[in-house]
């Protein structure tokens, strides 16, 4: 009932009524400063809240269509924000993954349930937890984190010390950020944007430990934020240089998508592939992986090489 009503309310009862008459499209309006991370969000609709992860709701993406004789092309960057945690921690076990081009959510699986004699045989139900734990990684791992995630207490306190050894250059990174935070009171994303934490000098030590892990985690995702901009840039730069008919038409935080004129396609899937994985400004020592789809609706999409 929830899910249907969260439906209801936010995507098929507001949605029609926000259709321009004159264009018969919907034209949400993108703004950069309304989230702390730097991410963009948007309103008027919400097309980032579009549900992605259950059936019934990854049915609302195939509402939004492509002209007729047109494409959708989507384009995700892959695991971005580990990505970026292993740039500034330089952790080995996680730069290997990635260069390797490993499943770094199997890794913490085995990571952290290398003693279950039952791992092989049910993998995916745990690589489930290991991928909800890589997720939170990025607010500071701790026993109740793993708690939080479906571990048992006594499974969490055998698990933290696994995966605090297995991603030793991760923690040590992150205990380090929190010994700065504190001194200095604000953080630096990847591209110089400084985010301050006044909340720091609250007096309660709950309240300090809160504000320390999400301006820790500002560093990661605005960090993310600032590739996925500086992607955005580069393209729209491009398209306009090669007079392509084609345009971005969303973003979706890690993901872009494209309105895609059908003969542009052996031109624009190379030059989104190119400007979403190769950023001279950062100059980052850990590859970025992106996928890329192309179909008549946001949900019906087919992977292109």
């Amino acid at each position: 009932w929830r899910e249907v009503n969260t439906l209801i309310t936010r995507h098929t009862t507001p949605l029609p009524g926000l259709i321009d008459p004159a264009t018969k499209l919907v034209h949400p309006h993108f703004t950069q400063t309304a989230v702390r991370s730097t991410r963009l969000s948007c309103r008027d609709p919400n097309l980032q809240q579009v549900p992605v992860r259950t059936d019934l709701g990854r049915l609302m993406r195939g509402v939004f269509v492509a002209f007729e004789g047109w494409k959708l092309l989507g384009a995700d960057e892959s695991q971005v924000e580990l990505r970026i945690m292993a740039h500034f921690s330089h952790d080995p076990a996680m730069l290997e993954a990635f260069h390797n081009g490993e499943d770094i959510h199997a890794k913490t699986t085995h990571i952290i349930f290398a003693n279950r004699p039952d791992l092989e045989q049910r993998f995916d139900f745990y690589r489930k937890t290991g991928k909800n734990i890589n997720f939170g990684l990025g607010y500071g791992a701790s026993e109740a984190k793993l708690v939080e995630v479906g571990l048992t207490r006594a499974e969490a306190a055998i698990a933290y010390p696994l995966l605090h050894n297995g991603y030793k250059g991760y923690f040590n990174w992150y205990e380090q950020q929190e010994a700065l935070v504190r001194r200095r009171g604000y953080v630096e994303t990847i591209s110089g944007f400084r985010r301050y934490g006044y909340g720091i000098l609250a007096n309660k030590e709950e309240e300090k430990q809160k504000v320390v892990r999400e301006l820790i985690n500002t560093i990661i995702q605005g960090s993310a934020a600032s590739l996925i901009k500086a992607s955005m840039i580069r393209i729209q730069q491009e398209i306009e240089n090669r007079n392509l008919l084609s345009r971005i038409f969303l973003q979706v935080h890690d993901e872009l998508v494209f309105h895609a004129a059908p003969e542009e396609l052996p031109v624009l899937v190379p030059l989104v592939h190119y400007h979403m994985t190769t950023f001279p400004e950062f100059k980052l020592n850990v590859p970025i992986d992106v996928n890329i789809e192309v179909g008549d609706n946001w949900l019906d999409m087919s992977p292109v090489n």
